[in-house]
């Protein structure tokens, strides 16, 4: 596949992605000037169910699609969840084609935390890398950093992060949170060439959602975080025990509230592997109610146990 320009296409769609909380709502109203779209103030996602967002561009009828991030602030909403919505929206109908996709980064973060980097393997799994001519990636929030430490940062991310994307042909941009710099992004991959993601082809080749690249990374980070949450549980149980006979009630609150934020993870992990382990002999078919229905149905009693459970510890 190339990303070479071959002549303005009719239509385009381009999704947008990245973790919540780096501008990818602000960024589409930047490009559409809709007033309409809702943009979030905090780290909390204000998308769950992708959205499309239709402007013209060029004489080109441009669609761009908003989706929530792999980080997703809501309860029981889990990382399968996302992909389940990301899958189902590709497969809709017939399937559906790209011209390019965006990746958002928040530059004004000191470091590349783990819900960053997750979000960024996500997203190279969802392309593949005979995608990556496609994508351009934007940095966003320029205004809360200093000019050096940006460039810093900039520097470290291409030599780090993005660099399997970069010499896979993908760009770097800035965009400075205006109308001009968000087009600029967007006209670079408008009249690509209609192609379909490595996702969207082992789907297509009926293979079950788990057992994706994507699900596999999902799998291999639920993994990894339920080894360092039973860990650091294990570390605070000693450690509330040691202040429960020092009769330290202000240290014994605090742990008390740290315990209960890690069950919680790890809570949520559990949710993801059961979602996973459900979806495993399962492929995703083009979209069809049937599909969807059958797996509303699934995540539906999947947390039921998990509720009651809460339910009992609260009582």
């Amino acid at each position: 596949m190339s990303s070479s320009k071959k002549g303005p296409l009719q239509q385009a769609m381009i999704l947008i992605m990245g973790p919540t909380g780096t501008g990818k709502s602000s960024f589409i109203k930047a490009v559409t000037n809709d007033d309409d779209i809702q943009i979030g103030h905090t780290l909390k996602s204000q998308t769950f169910d992708l959205q499309e967002y239709h402007y013209s561009h060029d004489g080109v009828a441009v669609t761009l699609v908003d989706t929530p991030g792999f980080d997703d602030s809501r309860e029981n909403v889990t990382d399968t969840d996302i992909l389940s919505k990301i899958a189902a929206f590709l497969q809709e109908g017939e399937g559906r084609h790209l011209n390019g996709l965006v990746y958002l980064h928040r530059i004004s973060d000191p470091r590349l935390g783990g819900q960053a980097r997750m979000n960024l393997r996500m997203f190279e799994a969802i392309c593949g890398d005979k995608t990556f001519p496609c994508v351009r990636i934007a940095t966003t929030f320029w205004n809360r950093v200093e000019p050096g430490v940006g460039d810093e940062r900039e520097a470290e991310l291409k030599e780090d992060a993005f660099r399997p994307l970069l010499e896979g042909g993908a760009k770097l941009f800035r965009h400075d949170n205006g109308s001009e710099s968000a087009r600029i992004i967007v006209s670079e991959v408008i009249h690509n060439e209609p192609f379909v993601t490595k996702f969207q082809e082992e789907l297509r080749a009926g293979v079950p959602l788990a057992k994706t690249s994507a699900g596999g990374v999902i799998f291999e980070e639920v993994k990894d975080l339920q080894q360092k949450h039973d860990n650091e549980i294990e570390e605070l149980k000693r450690e509330l025990e040691e202040a429960k006979g020092s009769n330290n009630a202000e240290l014994q609150t605090g742990l008390e509230e740290d315990l209960q934020k890690q069950m919680e993870a790890l809570r949520r992990l559990g949710l993801d592997e059961n979602k996973l382990q459900t979806l495993m002999f399962s492929p995703v078919g083009n979209g069809s109610p049937t599909w969807l229905t059958t797996l509303r149905e699934l995540l539906r009693s999947l947390f039921q146990p998990f509720r009651a459970c809460a339910k009992a510890e609260s009582d």
